[in-house]
């Protein structure tokens, strides 16, 4: 609770430490309260648009964060916020629109062109993805989900050399995506390498044993060697245990 001999800002701490701890609804709590006295307080409106997204309300979210632009125009993070928000909306045009604005303030912001290659990746926009996919490397050499991301651009507009080359770096950064062993593992199979493929479907079980894409794809890859032995009958065992339907990703 706000004590009343606590300034703004350090009631603003108490609801940050609130966050901090999970403990979302008292911070929300805390920042109304703060709204109560200072309507305009920035970094309470903020929070509370990062509060709602966190609890899915994202037409709250950006409401709130146009409140802010309001107050401070030019806070990158909120034009990267309304873009999130409007892409968990499937507004892909607005979440464009508003990750520009954020690149016009740091075009080399990491998780901005990153979030760009995410959004025309899903509009299938491959070539713009990939453009924005390969600018994040650039700037964060260390990104493992980007080079992922790249890896699986690549994949999609058939440039397996790079694409291989993306995916061996996204695990050589992070060696449990497990994703990047499996979509490696689908690369090698389309180039009729099975003797890789088999190897990439093999770590990806090793890291995740239930991962059933993983089983599904090395069940195939046994199959099309004409290899069906006990190593494939297990993995399609496995496929059979599952309910869900396999994705390829």
């Amino acid at each position: 609770m706000v004590k009343k001999n606590l300034s703004l800002n350090d009631t603003f701490l108490l609801a940050i430490e609130s966050y901090k701890k999970k403990d979302y609804k008292s911070s929300e709590v805390i920042c109304k309260k703060i709204l109560n006295i200072d309507p305009n307080y920035f970094d309470a409106i903020f929070l509370l648009a990062t509060l709602s997204g966190i609890s899915g309300n994202f037409k709250n979210a950006i409401d709130l964060l146009h409140k802010a632009i309001k107050i401070k125009p030019n806070h990158l993070p909120t034009y990267t916020n309304l873009g999130n928000a409007h892409r968990e909306l499937k507004e892909y045009e607005k979440a464009i629109q508003n990750y520009n604005k954020a690149i016009e303030i740091n075009p080399d912001h990491t998780n901005v062109n990153y979030n760009l290659g995410i959004t025309f990746y899903k509009l299938k926009e491959l070539k713009k993805a990939k453009a924005y996919f390969q600018k994040t490397v650039n700037v964060q050499p260390n990104f493992a989900l980007a080079f992922f991301s790249l890896g699986n651009t690549q994949a999609e507009l058939k440039d397996f050399p790079n694409a291989i080359s993306s995916f061996q770096k996204a695990i050589e950064i992070n060696p449990g995506i497990i994703g990047a062993h499996n979509n490696l593992g689908l690369v090698y199979r389309g180039l009729n390498d099975f003797e890789n493929a088999i190897i990439c479907y093999e770590k990806a079980i090793k890291i995740q044993p239930e991962h059933v894409s993983a089983h599904h794809n090395l069940a195939l890859a046994y199959k099309e060697i004409g290899k069906f032995d006990l190593a494939s009958i297990k993995s399609s065992c496995k496929i059979l245990s599952h309910t869900k339907s396999v994705t390829l990703t």
